[in-house]
């Protein structure tokens, strides 16, 4: 009961400075007809914008393999295992780190069970008070309708320099 608390705190932090919805309409038309493994991926993004934990949770589950970015501030413990050393390692310090954070998908291209969604992510920075405007591709591996494995490749620079630790 503990962990299950923790991993929901950490998602909350994340949660708390995200705002809005993402246009899954204009993605692929009535996103009623997204289905397969693209509609999984706009789950994530779509329980993301509404601060969804549970959904996050049950979509991500115990044996997701998430991988940040090389580089990036957030890849020291790559590969992150299961919702809860993502939501530890990636989700709460980028949550603590940025206000009004969003990962907003602008293009999907599905082979089989990946998905390939192109896109930005945006935020302030809270300290700095500078504004976080990074492109993403995000490489979903998905089984059924769970996320098993996911690949981050984003603008590393610009997050470290937000950071701070461009001199690392």
């Amino acid at each position: 009961m503990m962990r299950k608390a923790a991993i929901l705190l950490a998602l909350g932090v994340l949660a708390i400075g995200m705002t809005g919805t993402l246009p899954a309409a204009s993605l692929a038309g009535d996103s009623a007809e997204i289905t397969g493994p693209q509609a999984t991926a706009q789950k994530l993004y779509d329980a993301f914008a509404q601060g969804d934990m549970a959904t996050i949770g049950a979509l991500l589950g115990d044996d997701v393999e998430w991988v940040e970015a090389e580089g990036g501030p957030y890849e020291a413990t790559n590969p992150h295992i299961g919702v809860a050393g993502v939501a530890a390692g990636v989700f709460g310090p980028i949550g603590a780190a940025y206000a009004d954070f969003r990962a907003t998908p602008e293009r999907y291209t599905v082979q089989g069970n990946r998905v390939v969604a192109e896109g930005r992510y945006t935020g302030t920075h809270r300290e700095s008070g500078e504004p976080l405007n990074a492109q993403f591709v995000h490489v979903f591996t998905i089984d059924g309708d769970r996320i098993v494995a996911f690949q981050q490749y984003t603008d590393t620079f610009q997050w470290r320099r937000l950071a701070g630790t461009l001199d690392e």
